[in-house]
């Protein structure tokens, strides 16, 4: 195919996909699936089409179909970085270790720092340690201080109980960048292990960093429930309550629970 007829194709098969996601946002999978493997067939090193597809096998659970799909899109595009990690996520999901060993080298190789982070996350949130853990370990070998490294590091380690190493990962990680989710993390980690007063801290200098449902609830539930500051929690959860998202629904279910059981108190005098 000529270099003519080859950007035809792909100007084709973009807009192929472009009409898939739109059927993705209608929710309508299938007829997505269809559009996303005809942009394909037009360009088989069609990327967006190919990482579309793949995400949204796996989401449904076709992680064979997503292997199948990036392995095809890589001899068409072997430079692509996310159709890689994308492969290597998909060896790691059907316990192919050897060949998800081989995609995270190859990330390393190019000095894909956010993507073997990400990957790390993923793997992690799948109870996949060892392969997350070694994801995570060589985002480091290219980036020592990178911070979403040194935390997926952090709650790799917490998930297998091995707290003191948790704690000392997640500082790692704030010495690189102070975000309010890290700040969430080991506040929870110290609430956790008894240090009630550096949990306290924690809980309020993500709060000063971030006012979001996250920070207002934590801080709120931290109050009321281990700090009898009755008053203050209430209103940074009731502050909370009004966002969206899990902090704001969890607000929301532990202000309803409190209203119940004073309204039982009520009447039981």
């Amino acid at each position: 195919m000529d270099e003519k007829t080859a950007t035809a194709a792909m100007d084709a098969a973009k807009e192929i996909n472009m009409t898939g996601l739109r059927l993705l946002s209608e929710g309508k999978s299938a007829d997505a699936i269809v559009k996303f493997s005809e942009a394909l067939a037009v360009s088989p090193a069609c990327a967006p089409a190919a990482h579309n597809l793949a995400k949204l096998d796996m989401s449904l659970g076709n992680v064979a179909g997503a292997r199948e799909v990036l392995e095809r899109f890589v001899l068409a595009a072997p430079d692509d970085i996310q159709g890689r990690a994308l492969l290597a996520q998909a060896y790691a999901l059907e316990s192919r270790e050897c060949d998800a060993r081989s995609g995270l080298s190859w990330l390393k190789s190019r000095g894909c720092v956010r993507e073997l982070s990400d990957i790390a996350a993923f793997l992690a949130a799948r109870k996949n340690f060892s392969l997350a853990n070694e994801a995570a370990d060589l985002a480091l070998s290219v980036s020592p201080g990178d911070a979403q490294a040194l935390y997926n590091k952090a709650a790799i380690a917490e998930s297998e109980g091995e707290l003191k190493r948790a704690e000392e990962f997640y500082r790692k990680s704030l010495g690189a960048r102070r975000d309010a989710t890290t700040l969430l993390a080991l506040a929870a980690l110290m609430e956790k292990t008894g240090d009630v007063k550096s949990a306290r801290a924690l809980f309020e200098e993500a709060y000063a960093t971030e006012v979001s449902p996250e920070t207002q609830y934590n801080l709120g539930r931290f109050l009321f429930f281990v700090q009898n500051e009755n008053e203050r929690g209430l209103k940074m959860m009731m502050a909370a309550a009004k966002g969206d998202g899990f902090a704001a629904h969890s607000a929301r279910k532990t202000l309803l629970a409190l209203r119940e059981l004073a309204r039982k108190e009520e009447v039981s005098k």
